[in-house]
Formats: C-alpha cells, structure tokens, sequence
C-alpha cells in the first residue's frame, strides 16, 4: 500500500462543532456541520471539507460506474453560458431572477448555467451530420447555479451544487424509450448503491417541458417535495399527483348478527341478504358506458351457455379462476371471429401481466410463456390479441378514470379470495412497494430476453393444434377443448 494515499486521522481537517448551529434547522445539516463535513460560505453556498469531499467523490464515483455501463460518454460543459443560446431557446425569462446573469467587459450577457440543455443542444447541432451516428448520450458531473429565494436545508437547497445532467439524442421514438428504460433502471442502481429509500414518481417537468417525466425522489422526513404514493406502486409529486383516498359516510344500522341457513356460497349469500352481486352490478357500469358513448354492446350469458361460474365453483374439483378464464377467452375469441373483429384488445394491466408471468413461471408452462405478451398475431382459428394497457397498473388506470369522471366498477369478484392468483399478485406488490419499478422491468425483460427462447421451442417441441370435435375452438389437449370439457363435466354432476 501506497502511504502517499493514507491520511491520518492526527492530521485530518475535520473541525467539528460541540453545538447545532443556529441557522440549521434539519437533522442532516446539523450533522454535517458538526461533524466536519461542510462549512457555510454564504447563504446557500458551502465549502466541501475532506471528509464532505470523499463522499461526494464516492457518489459522483458511483454515478459514472453506472452511466458508463450504459454506454452514456461524460462530458464537461462551461459553466459560463452566452445569453443568445437562452434567447434561442425561448427560456430566457423563464426561470425568471433564478438563473443569474451577468456581462463581460465587452458587455457580452452570460449566465451561470443552471442546466445546460441549451449548451448541449448548440453543441451537437454543429457537429452531429448523420442520422446514422444516433443514438448518442452523454453526460456531465457539472456545478449548477440557481439564485434561490430563500436557501435553506443545507445541500437540499442551495444556490450552487453538483448536479449530474444527461442527455440523449435520437432517430426513433423506439430508441429514446430503449434509452429511457436504460437509464430508469440505473437511476435506480445508483439509488440503492447509495443505500436511499427511493420512488420513482410522476412529477412536473418544469422549464423542459417534456411528454413524460419521472424524478427518483430520497424518501424523508424534511424535504421539498411532497409525495402521495401508494403499496400498489403509484408515486408522483404534489405537484401532478392527488391523493384520492377520501372517507365516505354512509349511514349505516348498528350491527347485527344475521343467521344464514343452508347458505354455502357468495352468489347465495348475496341473494339471502338482497346484496346485488358483482356481475350485475359491473354490467350496469359497461351498459350505462355504451349508451353514453353509442357503441354496441355484446353479453354472453354463461349459464345460457351451460356454463354458469357459481355452479363450476360448486361442482367441479377445480381451481375457479382457472376454469373462469378459459371460458372467457374461448368467447372473446369466438365473437372477435364471429363479428370479423380486426383486434380483440383487452384490459389486461401490468398487474395483470407481470401475475400470471410469475404463475407461468412457476410452473414453467413452456407454452403460455412462448406467446404471453401484450400483442399476439391472429394464427390457426385464434383472433389478434393486443392489450392496449399493459404498462399500467391497476391503480394508474384507476386513477385516470377518477380523473376523467369515467365510472368504473371497482369491487373485487367474489371468487378472488384465497385464489392463488391474488396471492401472487399481493406478493408482487409488497416487492414492487420495496424494490420500486421491479414489475415493469420484470416483464419487460421477459419480452426482450426469454419469450423468444420459449416460442422457438414451442415451435419446435410444442403439441399442433387441432380443432375440437364439439365447437370446433382449436386445442392441443385431445378431442375436445377445455371448454367443452367443462360443458360436459357440469353436464355429468347435476
């Protein structure tokens, strides 16, 4: 070891403090005055001691490991910014008395950068020529000014401070979502090397203005943001987000105990009690939205079908869940080829999705894994599938009903409980609620990476189908589909 590179705690600067500085008014600017980490300069301006400048050398370490893995190249841009590039860009009085200007002695305006889009956009202006030499990122570990009104909690706010910026340039809309996705998951590497309790949250994107932003927020007692999020994985700043948990009052009788003879299931429970059950009240919802909106609308009866789901859940040895969505995809598809549909989309969110992966998984059943997806091409007496809200959870599309004054139906079907799929989806939310954005990356690394593995085999090994000798409905399992069997079985209890 190279003692050159060894400091001594005797010699170390590390002036600390005995009491907590009047003007630090939360824990972690006290600490780091005391202990000897950072010194005040001015209001919101402070000196890095040693041991403040090993640490930001650690974290900025950290950041370039990742940005680098990615490909990302770093850069170091002026902090000294003209004036013309603001001008151009239409920000100039934007962000209004915080970017602070001054003039050279030839009167030339400057800046004192507080971001540097107009910098690198001027930059690969001039020297970019070719869209083949897209996609191109880079970054910088850069210092910031920003003329703040009122500086305060230490390094949270502050007039000058170390920023990492990057910016991407592409051809396609592909590329930027590859790249973003890129740079999501390392912000959330970096994040956890850093040992934070983050989420990534919807948030205002200010002075850019961009379609979609998303900020990685240090989870907190003392800060300046506000956040509402929720176990089901939606985040976003105060700014974009609103909490929509609100009590209700319902006057309701005291509570009584109720005797329920010869009662065995919910649907029965719900006739005993005049509760309305979930799929009348769900129709109403659907019914009341085509007439609203002039579109047809298509009910398949199930027990006009000798198919009804109450008696599968009383009679057959069978998972109901299981036997459920077999019956509905058999008539979604049958009518989307019957009406010569060109699409049958489906509601299906990220939940949804990233669930029944994980049940597939587990079983490893090679043949729904080789074409779950949220678009599957129409083959072999099966119509084109797609599933518009794949990315979105169950809360997102929830939330943007709210928003939108849509109704929308919300009680859980009344067979969910203790179903394995609910289990599986209560397990992939307390993961998600600890490891934020673990969902979407999960199943987006199932589509890039493994689905083509298991198709090809599929293709290789999997059974041909054949079309069932009662409906006609293609089948890899015999004669007759899972459907009819079902029919049949029902047939065969009563």
């Amino acid at each position: 070891m190279n003692n050159a590179n060894i400091t001594r705690m005797s010699a170390l600067y590390a002036p600390t403090l005995k009491e907590d500085p009047t003007d630090a008014e939360i824990a972690s600017h006290k600490l780091l005055l005391r202990a000897g980490f950072i010194r005040k300069t001015a209001a919101g301006i402070y000196t890095f001691l040693p041991l403040g400048k090993r640490v930001l050398t650690k974290i900025e370490n950290i950041v370039r490991e990742e940005m680098d893995a990615c490909g990302a190249q770093e850069i170091r841009m002026p902090m000294l910014q003209p004036e013309e590039l603001w001008q151009e860009s239409g920000r100039a009085d934007a962000y209004g008395p915080e970017r602070m200007r001054l003039n050279d002695r030839h009167d030339h305006e400057f800046c004192l950068g507080p971001t540097h889009e107009e910098l690198i956009t001027a930059l690969v202006r001039a020297e970019l020529r070719s869209y083949k030499q897209l996609p191109l990122n880079m970054y910088q570990i850069q210092t910031k000014f920003r003329d703040e009104i009122r500086p305060r909690f230490g390094l949270l706010r502050s007039r000058e401070f170390v920023m990492k910026d990057g910016y991407s340039f592409h051809d396609t809309q592909e590329s930027l979502q590859e790249e973003y996705d890129r740079m999501y998951a390392a912000y959330e590497r970096i994040c956890a090397r850093c040992g934070l309790e983050f989420r990534p949250v919807q948030a205002d994107a200010g002075q850019i203005g961009c379609a979609v932003t998303c900020e990685f927020h240090a989870l907190a007692e003392a800060g300046e943001s506000a956040l509402v999020y929720c176990d089901c994985g939606y985040a976003a700043s105060d700014e974009v987000g609103e909490g929509l948990a609100r009590p209700t009052v319902y006057d309701v009788p005291e509570m009584q105990k109720v005797a329920t003879p010869g009662v065995h299931t919910i649907a029965e429970l719900a006739e005993f009690l005049g509760i309305p059950e979930s799929s009348p009240v769900a129709r109403g919802v659907v019914e009341r939205f085509c007439a609203k909106h002039g579109l047809k609308l298509m009910v398949k009866e199930l027990a006009a079908e000798g198919l009804a789901i109450p008696l599968v859940k009383e009679r057959l040895n069978r998972p109901v869940c299981s036997a459920c969505g077999k019956i509905k995809r058999h008539f979604f598809n049958k009518v989307a080829l019957d009406e010569g549909f060109d699409a049958l989309a489906t509601g299906h969110n990220l939940d949804d999705e990233v669930a029944r992966l994980f049940s597939n998984t587990l079983r490893w059943d090679t043949a729904y894994l080789s074409d779950q997806g949220p678009r599957l091409d129409g083959e072999d007496g099966f119509a084109r599938k797609v599933k518009p809200l794949w990315r979105l959870t169950e809360f997102e599309t929830a939330n943007y009903a709210f928003l939108m004054g849509i109704e929308h139906h919300y009680a859980p079907c009344p067979y969910s409980p203790g179903a394995s799929f609910s289990t599986l989806k209560a397990l992939l939310q307390r993961l998600e609620a600890a490891m934020p954005g673990r969902k979407l990356d999960f199943y987006q690394g199932f589509l890039a990476r493994a689905r083509p593995v298991f198709a090809r085999r599929e293709a290789e090994e999997g059974v041909e189908l054949a079309p069932c000798t009662s409906c006609g409905y293609p089948t890899s399992s015999g004669d007759m589909c899972g459907v009819c069997r079902i029919r049949e079985a029902l047939k065969d209890s009563k």
